[in-house]
């Protein structure tokens, strides 16, 4: 038998069902052979069935919700089948009347509504964490570089309960899914090594786990530091009216010991820094002294076992010694002849001194000269004019004088004789010649 569905508004469809038998139109309509005996062609006229219409406390339909059709009878064309109403508690209602649950329509072209409440919601979070911290090993900070912020990893869950107000079941109860906290690299913090590289981290953190601490810590390098000192001082310990002295000189070393740890302790390794040395200083120079050493310390190797060291740079002035010369000149008057008696006193001797300084200075430590002169550099004699003797003449007008006498002239003496003049004397002599 064919049998055709005629709708409006929609093309006709035609299905062949054979004799108590049934076929489904594109719309989900039944086409059912009913068999009427010596009928060749039956149509059947098919209405649209209705549909279930959830709807809230005002009889408004509730948006998003499903609207399904009455199932087809599959016994009687001409009524509609036992239709469960939807379930809306994804969307947060429930049956106001749960004997509503399933519908089974009167007329089977009407829409039946189906009221529905809102299901009750609680909701709960829980948030559990992950910390770790930095710190150092031996609880010292000052004078350290800073450490690493607190690293924390939170993970909140949420708990959603849904009851049915009308029965008050719960419908459901649930948590969040699972999350995760990542293993934390330690930072590097210089100078310091960590006890670990990594802290924390858990693959599978739920409302259950409990929250988490870790603690990394920094251990630092030991040092020892290794000086050397140059001081400067007066050799005879006084400083007043004197040049201020040069500050002491200090070079440092520092030698750092590395202690690595395993995490549980174990020493990994213990190391020193390397050997270094010292640089020698020179000594400043300070007018008008002289130093014990022109460089001061040594260039020696050095270690984290060496002890300080301290050098003492001495000034001291120069020893001086002086001596005088007395270097003379003499103009000493006498008679040529020799004789003075019965003759006019003579002067006194005309005597010049002249003196020079001599100054030697040697270095008080090494003894080296440093400045050897005399003082002054020349002198002079003056020329001494020859007095008078009545009677008598001078072989010399003036006597001495010299316009550059050094050091190391010797003394010299002049003489000046004295001489009466030439006398003429007559001697009368007779002679007498007697001849016989």
């Amino acid at each position: 038998m064919n049998i055709s569905l005629l709708r409006p508004g929609f093309k006709p469809e035609t299905l062949t069902v054979p004799v108590n038998s049934y076929k489904t139109f594109s719309n989900g309509t039944l086409a059912r052979n009913p068999f009427v005996p010596g009928t060749n062609n039956v149509q059947l006229i098919y209405a649209d069935l209705g549909h279930i219409i959830p709807v809230d406390e005002n009889g408004k339909p509730i948006a998003g919700a499903p609207q399904p059709i009455y199932n087809n009878n599959k016994n009687d064309a001409h009524k509609a089948a036992a239709t469960a109403s939807p379930d809306l508690t994804d969307l947060g209602w429930v049956l106001a009347d749960e004997s509503q649950a399933s519908i089974n329509p009167k007329d089977p072209g009407a829409d039946t509504l189906v009221q529905y409440v809102r299901v009750v919601k609680t909701t709960e979070t829980k948030t559990v964490s992950q910390t770790v911290k930095y710190a150092y090993a031996d609880g010292v900070t000052e004078g350290r570089p800073a450490l690493p912020k607190d690293n924390v990893q939170t993970a909140t869950f949420t708990r959603t309960v849904l009851t049915n107000p009308v029965s008050g079941h719960v419908i459901s109860d649930t948590w969040t899914k699972p999350q995760k906290f990542t293993a934390v690299t330690s930072p590097a913090v210089e100078g310091f090594y960590a006890d670990q590289e990594q802290a924390g981290g858990n693959a599978m953190v739920t409302q259950d786990t409990p929250d988490a601490v870790y603690t990394v810590l920094y251990a630092g390098p030991s040092q020892e530091t290794e000086t050397k000192t140059v001081k400067y001082e007066y050799q005879d310990g006084v400083t007043e009216g004197r040049p201020a002295l040069p500050e002491s000189r200090v070079q440092t070393l520092t030698f750092t010991r590395t202690i690595k740890k395993d995490p549980q302790g174990a020493v990994i390794s213990d190391t020193w820094s390397d050997p270094q040395n010292f640089t020698k200083e020179q000594t400043p120079e300070l007018k008008g002294y002289y130093a014990s050493q022109d460089w001061a310390g040594n260039t020696a190797v050095v270690t984290h076992n060496s002890c300080d060291t301290e050098y003492i740079v001495y000034y001291a002035q120069p020893n001086t010694t002086t001596r005088e010369k007395v270097i003379s000149q003499t103009v000493h008057y006498q008679y040529q002849d020799g004789e003075t008696q019965n003759r006019p006193a003579l002067p006194e001797d005309n005597v010049q001194l002249v003196k020079f300084n001599e100054t030697l200075k040697t270095n008080t430590f090494t003894g080296e000269i440093v400045y050897f002169g005399w003082d002054p550099a020349y002198q002079k004699f003056a020329a001494v004019k020859t007095p008078t003797i009545n009677g008598y003449y001078a072989d010399l007008a003036v006597a001495g004088g010299d316009d550059h006498v050094i050091h190391e002239d010797s003394d010299t003496y002049y003489f000046v004789n004295y001489a009466a003049p030439i006398s003429t004397v007559a001697e009368t002599k007779n002679v007498t010649q007697t001849i016989k």
